[in-house]
């Protein structure tokens, strides 16, 4: 039988290494661990968090060294209840040739990529209420009343038991199966927000809000066999930020160590709306990753015409001051600098702003990746400037049809081309020295399967005939 056959509950492998996340070969049955690795501007970062608040730190094994302890990440007193968990850390050395833990191998970044599996806004959907009115005071974008794309579709719910309704878990073993060398994931992990209502079958009994359970249910157990194959680069999104998941974000995502900055995520402080900018470089190639998840997306409000807002543009004009961006790089964020939605309303005008008021996008940045829209979407500007994918399929509820998006005015430019998928799934992309192969990829109960493919050379791109020309 195919092992990576989908049950209801997520599928084969998926079930096989949740077994071994309670008891890795090499320790003793004890509180689940959840190991993986996030990268940050020093290498790698291996992490654990162990499901039990009690827990010491273990040793990781490094090569043939002797075992190294690794470092809590403590969780802040007042959240102890929510978190319920032990995070642990350690920073490993560029080129470490081997890691465990437990006696279960670590994934860690190779000498050359060959595969990367990207995509975002992974979670699902149980959102209540309407969109905040504008005009309050906050540094929080959500909170302030900036216009949001994502506040769009309040009091909408998905069944998060139906794997055809959210299909992270599926995608995730699949996107596993495919031995990437490095996994993109350009935010959004959590969106249990509300509690489901009793009318909704689908999503009975779901954990909602920022505890560990919910991180638990709509990340950490669907995303498990990824996790297992690959380093991570874990952009936050605006589903992190402090008025909503941020604490969690800070807790297990965030890749800066905690000897540098204690896991918080405050909404009334400056400091932790737009976190500091970093470049890494895997497997010979550079990306440069911006944390975009408090941006305005529409200056105006929700209708173009409507008064000019202030958009918080500012926070964002010096975003790569300082930044070490490799030729050939490509850009992380999780708000796109260009993209078209429904009724071809643009996001995000602040970064838009941004870019015209400050010194622009490095020359040296070769391709843009984001997510936000709940779509896959890739442009080409006719100006020549760096192409914009969008990979907001990952799971959560579509955004629905755009229509078609070649030759639509955008930024000052015009689209050359344009493409837009509105199903759920992954991308891979192969890099090769003249140019960037993409294929998109849609989840199976037989296994994923090839959807088209694009692709990238230099700002020019081009894919097969599907989906949303």
């Amino acid at each position: 039988m195919n092992p990576l056959r989908m049950s209801r509950h997520g599928g084969r492998l998926a079930a096989a290494l949740a077994l071994l996340a309670v008891a890795p070969l090499g320790r003793a049955a004890g509180p689940a661990w959840h190991p993986y690795v996030v990268m940050n501007g020093a290498g790698p970062m291996a992490r654990v968090v162990i499901e039990d608040p009690q827990a010491a730190c273990p040793a990781l094994t490094l090569g043939g060294s002797a075992p190294q302890p690794m470092a809590p990440r403590p969780v802040p007193a007042a959240v102890a209840a929510d978190f319920p968990v032990t995070v642990c850390e350690l920073q490993l050395p560029a080129g470490a040739a081997g890691a465990s833990l437990g006696g279960q191998p670590l994934p860690l970044p190779p000498a050359q990529l060959g595969t990367i599996v990207g995509l975002g806004d992974t979670g699902c959907r149980l959102k209540a209420g309407k969109a905040p009115k504008a005009g309050k005071a906050s540094t929080d974008s959500a909170a302030a009343g900036g216009h949001d794309a994502d506040e769009d579709d309040p009091g909408k719910y998905q069944d998060c038991d139906v794997p055809a309704q959210w299909p992270f878990a599926q995608i995730a073993a699949q996107a596993a199966a495919s031995r990437p060398d490095l996994v993109l994931h350009v935010g959004d992990y959590v969106y249990r927000e509300a509690a489901c209502p009793a009318s909704q079958s689908g999503c009975a009994g779901s954990p909602h809000g920022d505890r560990w359970v919910t991180w638990k249910a709509d990340f950490f157990d669907p995303a498990r066999p990824l996790l297992a194959a690959a380093p991570w680069i874990a952009v936050r999104g605006n589903h992190e930020i402090c008025s909503r998941n941020g604490l969690g974000y800070a807790l297990f995502l965030d890749p800066r160590p905690a000897t540098q900055q204690a896991p918080r995520c405050d909404a009334a402080n400056p400091a932790d709306q737009v976190l500091p900018g970093y470049a890494v470089s895997v497997g010979g190639r550079g990306f440069v990753v911006i944390d975009t998840s408090n941006a305005d997306d529409l200056c105006a409000g929700k209708k173009p015409a409507s008064k000019p807002a202030p958009c918080n543009a500012a926070a964002y004009v010096h975003a790569f001051d300082g930044l070490d961006i490799a030729p050939g790089a490509w850009l992380v964020t999780h708000k796109p600098l260009w993209a078209l939605r429904k009724k071809d309303l643009p996001v995000t005008q602040s970064l838009q702003q941004a870019l015209r008021q400050g010194p622009g996008l490095p020359r040296n940045v070769a391709l843009a990746l984001a997510g936000h829209i709940h779509f896959w979407q890739v442009l080409s500007l006719a100006d020549g400037r760096a192409p914009q994918l969008v990979l907001g399929n990952g799971g959560t509820m579509l955004a629905g049809k755009a229509k078609k998006v070649t030759a639509k005015a955008i930024d000052g430019t015009t689209v050359a081309y344009g493409k837009t998928h509105d199903g759920f799934g992954y991308t891979v992309f192969r890099p090769h020295a003249s140019h960037v192969e993409v294929v998109v990829r849609q989840p199976g109960a037989q296994g994923a399967s090839d959807l088209f493919g694009c692709e990238v050379r230099g700002p020019r791109v081009s894919c097969a005939k599907s989906g949303s020309d």
